[in-house]
């Protein structure tokens, strides 16, 4: 569970960086709701699962790609990595935040709102309310799925749900 939280977490920031960076294109109200990009580092680099990450933002972010699929429990993110030279940084990092997610998980609530940033306590929030989530690596990237059958765990699916859409608007 805690390397399937730490994946998420990666591709979704990267996704992010992607939409943050834009492309040129007008995104709408997507585009004008997402962060500075300043301000997404520095979450980044204060947060104890995306600081592993960081560094290597201005390199994956132009060979980023994500996708988001609705489910009929939740939605599924499939991120992709355009230049086959970068897979092995982008895996690599994602096994550094596996290992800084495991940690992370185990964080009091307290600890988790100032040791997070905004969408790893978005998981972490929605992992500890039941909600479930699986990830794997794929020849070009990876995918996760975001799951609950709970209804009490609605509100933290649609949240985590709106949050990736846009940032998968790239």
């Amino acid at each position: 569970m805690f390397r399937k939280l730490v994946s998420l977490t990666l591709a979704a920031l990267f996704v992010s960086a992607v939409a943050f960076a834009g492309d040129g294109h007008d995104h709408g109200k997507a585009a004008a709701a997402m962060p500075d990009m300043d301000v997404m580092m520095k979450q980044m680099q204060n947060c104890m699962v995306c600081k592993n990450m960081a560094p290597h933002m201005a390199e994956l972010m132009p060979a980023m790609k994500m996708e988001r699929v609705a489910l009929n429990n939740g939605f599924a993110m499939m991120t992709t990595i355009s230049d086959p030279k970068l897979l092995a940084t982008y895996h690599s990092t994602c096994d550094l935040m596996t290992d800084a997610g495991a940690k992370a998980m185990a964080l009091s609530m307290e600890d988790s709102k100032t040791m997070l940033c905004d969408f790893c306590q978005g998981i972490y929030n929605f992992s500890h309310a039941g909600g479930n989530f699986s990830v794997g690596k794929t020849p070009t990237g990876d995918m996760m799925v975001f799951a609950s059958d709970n209804p009490e765990n609605k509100e933290k699916l649609v949240a985590m749900e709106k949050m990736c859409e846009m940032m998968a608007a790239n």
